[in-house]
């Protein structure tokens, strides 16, 4: 599958990875989005948020998987960043789209 990550994400970047994922599909539809919320504790409210858009989601704190369908994949889990970010060829490193400033982005450059 082609995949892609939202890394780090802050409260009103969701939807709009959500919106570039609903995008992204029709060139790509066998698409995967992963978010990696910036507080994992925000996951089951992106789910529902996600949900409520008609969107397939897993949520990794409930051990699923994506499937095929699966459209955004939430890996709001500790310590695993590293994991997606090697898993996925391309990064969006979040707080850049609401006024936070921005992640940092050195560890998605050392992971490729």
């Amino acid at each position: 599958r082609t995949v892609w990550l939202a890394a780090s994400t802050h409260p009103g970047e969701d939807g709009l990875v959500a919106v570039a994922h609903l995008k992204m599909k029709l060139s790509r539809p066998d698409l995967l989005t992963i978010i990696v919320p910036r507080h994992p504790e925000r996951g089951p409210l992106i789910v529902e948020q996600l949900k409520t858009a008609n969107i397939s989601v897993a949520l990794r704190s409930e051990g699923k998987l994506p499937g095929p369908d699966t459209d955004i994949y939430v890996a709001d889990t500790i310590g695993e960043l590293g994991l997606f970010y090697t898993l996925s060829p391309v990064a969006f490193v979040g707080g850049s789209l609401v006024p936070h400033g921005g992640q940092n982005p050195v560890e998605a450059i050392k992971l490729g």
